[in-house]
């Protein structure tokens, strides 16, 4: 699953976590209604 393994990240917008290796970190604000979202 994406944030579980060593290269990558994961972000849940519901709960504001940034997951990298099975670690979450509060990360900003919890998306919200009408906000835009992308990756790069």
């Amino acid at each position: 699953m994406p944030g579980w393994e060593d290269s990558s990240w994961d972000y849940h917008g519901e709960d504001r976590k940034l997951y990298f290796k099975n670690n979450g970190k509060t990360y900003r604000t919890a998306f919200t209604t009408g906000d835009t979202i992308g990756c790069c």
